[in-house]
């Protein structure tokens, strides 16, 4: 049989060649597609973080100065020592389990709690009321998931202030 008159015949294992190779563009793009989400979510890691050290840095700095102004008998305000209107701590009472506590001595009124990475703020369930007064508090649960875990908590409230507490132990 002449294979010009009948036009090219692929044996078996050309087959065989052009059905793995198919694959293997399949599994290449598919690789390809999670390399850029997985980029795309470093990415995004990276950025909270920097955001979570600059608060650290910013609170550092603070905890500095305060020490710096008790040491010389002055108030950080410049006149009695009193605590900011609003001001949290977080203390772990579980496995995953917080207490945010406003040690602030004012009412804190539409309390937000959001996780940082802002693509791990779904693992954050807040358990409170709107409102905070002072020196009470109020339960947050932060879950944590393979490959994805809260590093901070931003705490807003009122009219855009906000705090970010790191999680840890």
């Amino acid at each position: 049989m002449n294979p010009l008159a009948w036009g090219a015949v692929m044996e078996p294992k050309d087959w065989v060649s052009s059905g793995l190779a198919a694959l293997a563009l399949v599994v290449a793009v598919a690789g390809l597609s999670v390399a850029a989400r997985s980029a795309r979510a470093a990415d995004r890691s990276a950025t909270e973080a920097a955001r979570s050290a600059d608060a650290a840095e910013r609170q550092a700095e603070a905890s500095e100065r305060q020490a710096a102004a008790a040491e010389a008998g002055i108030a950080p305000s410049g006149t009695a020592e009193e605590p900011p209107p609003v001001r949290w701590t977080l203390t772990r009472v579980g496995k995953i389990a917080y207490r945010l506590r406003n040690i602030g001595r004012a009412k804190a009124t539409g309390v937000r709690v959001a996780g940082l990475p802002a693509d791990a703020a779904w693992l954050v369930r807040f358990t409170g009321g709107a409102d905070v007064a002072a020196g009470h508090s109020v339960d947050v649960t932060v879950l944590s998931v393979m490959g994805t875990a809260v590093v901070a908590l931003e705490v807003s409230w009122g009219d855009g202030d906000s705090e970010v507490l790191p999680v840890g132990d």
